[in-house]
């Protein structure tokens, strides 16, 4: 599995030391966040270490989970994303780089790009994304891939671009001021991106569903993308 954007990796170390699955972890962020990454990786090794000494017969620690830095852009070609990967992981290449994709906190322009490497990548048989921070994404990418294939409607670029509408975009920390009605409008919202997400994958053959992964009252953000894609039968 590679994670994007992994964080300090508390999901990665889960499934790689608690299910053994070889993991790689992806992060856009500065290398401070793998080093505090590997700064767990490695006290977690040193507490099993320990209990190695003290108790016999207990089974050998998984491999750990391996690191990486670099910015996914949203138009990133697969085979850009292969290379960073299998440079950081060689031995990926000779399994054919078969991988899954999998994003915990897919903020703004992270969770679609994920979705459009997935796609893209013959390698990649898998993704579970779970999207975050929709008001993040990029607002001319955004707004014209919506409207692209509607008749008779149609965004003026200038207007997309103009000195109101980054002025506009300045002031977004007056928002707060609606904060009870977005959350209001909030699910209606996220149900539509999400479903969104799921015919792009659909116009591509790829079968996919959403889950509530718990309860939506310890967090919003329970809907979970999963999506696996059918090995053609020879």
């Amino acid at each position: 599995m590679v994670d994007v954007g992994s964080g300090q990796g508390h999901l990665s170390r889960f499934l790689a030391y608690g299910h053994d699955v070889r993991v790689f972890m992806f992060r856009s962020s500065r290398w401070e966040f793998v080093r505090g990454a590997k700064k767990f990786d490695n006290q977690l090794k040193e507490t099993v270490e320990k209990m190695h000494r003290k108790y016999e017969n207990l089974p050998p620690l998984p491999p750990p989970p391996r690191h990486t830095h670099c910015h996914l852009e949203p138009n990133m070609d697969p085979e850009v994303f292969r290379e960073v990967v299998t440079s950081a992981w060689p031995e990926l290449e000779s399994c054919g780089f078969e991988h899954g994709l999998l994003g915990l906190h897919t903020c703004g322009d992270l969770g679609p790009t994920l979705l459009r490497i997935f796609a893209n990548s013959p390698a990649c048989h898998g993704v579970v994304s779970v999207g975050c921070c929709y008001m993040k994404l990029t607002v001319n990418e955004y707004a014209e891939a919506a409207v692209s294939r509607l008749k008779n409607v149609s965004l003026n670029k200038e207007d997309l671009n103009s000195e109101k509408t980054k002025e506009n975009l300045s002031r977004w920390m007056q928002v707060v001021v609606y904060y009870s009605l977005r959350l209001l409008l909030a699910p209606v919202v996220e149900s539509i991106i999400l479903l969104d997400r799921l015919i792009f994958l659909y116009e591509r053959g790829i079968e996919g569903i959403l889950l509530p992964a718990f309860d939506p009252l310890l967090s919003p953000r329970n809907h979970v993308l999963v999506a696996i894609k059918k090995k053609e039968v020879s």
